[in-house]
């Protein structure tokens, strides 16, 4: 059983280490190992926790991903969704995702980014609801792609 529930302070450390091994893929995968989540630092990490909203998902008694949640005007914006690579394709990211969008469900627009070519993460958000924005904006060599969800989509 998946339980998602907010993450402590003392999970901080065990959710940058999983960040890091799941955004490694993401760095092969794209020829860039500059991006953010493999470079962000645990006090960096501290001050999102005191900001936005984090979640954890245990299996098992062991914390096998996160997101990060917040507000921004009407929109939910859903932040770097992270699963254990070892944990992958069993439910957990899927787990996460729902909670997340849960947790400002008065938002008039869920919205999150992905990697432009990571068609995986594409399919796996557009069998949530999610679309494609009509723009993308570039982030070094990783191109992102915007996706946005009406929450009326979830129900």
């Amino acid at each position: 059983m998946i339980i998602v529930v907010r993450a402590r302070e003392e999970d901080l450390e065990r959710i940058l280490s999983i960040q890091r091994a799941a955004f490694t893929s993401e760095a092969e995968f794209y020829g860039d190992f500059t991006i953010s989540p493999l470079h962000q630092t645990l006090e960096e990490l501290r001050a999102e926790f005191k900001a936005k909203i984090l979640l954890k998902a245990i299996v098992d008694q062991k914390l096998l991903g996160s997101v990060r949640v917040s507000l921004s005007g009407t929109a939910c914006l859903v932040e770097r969704l992270v699963v254990d690579p070892a944990a992958q394709k069993r439910g957990v990211g899927s787990a996460l995702l729902a909670a997340a969008e849960a947790i400002y469900s008065e938002a008039r627009t869920m919205e999150l980014f992905t990697g432009a070519k990571s068609e995986w993460n594409i399919r796996f958000y557009e069998k949530r609801g999610y679309a494609r924005f009509p723009e993308e904006s570039l982030s070094g060599k990783v191109p992102l792609v915007c996706m946005r969800k009406r929450p009326q989509a979830t129900r």
